[in-house]
């Protein structure tokens, strides 16, 4: 699922268009596309965290770490193991 988020208030025509054609583009692949208004404001936090998250871990991967997930409790940890040796 692809989401996208813009308040009502705040769609010009350009936006519709684009909308409309990540909407297309999404039935295309068999992915479901919505678009939502505003989102709340802990769910957005917690959004960016996973993104930086997976952005953290997709460096050390490129640096040559081995990226692993553990389960700990209630989530998930992600480990880094290995050196950073640079290229």
């Amino acid at each position: 699922m692809v989401v996208d988020s813009r308040p009502a208030d705040r769609r010009g025509p350009q936006d519709v268009a684009k909308f409309e054609a990540t909407a297309a583009a999404c039935a295309e692949v068999g992915w479901e596309f919505r678009l939502v208004g505003t989102s709340d404001a802990v769910v957005v936090r917690n959004v960016r965290w996973l993104v930086v998250q997976a952005a953290v871990a997709g460096l050390l991967v490129q640096r040559g770490h081995t990226v692993a997930e553990a389960p700990v409790g209630n989530g998930i940890v992600v480990l880094a193991e290995g050196s950073a040796a640079g290229p």
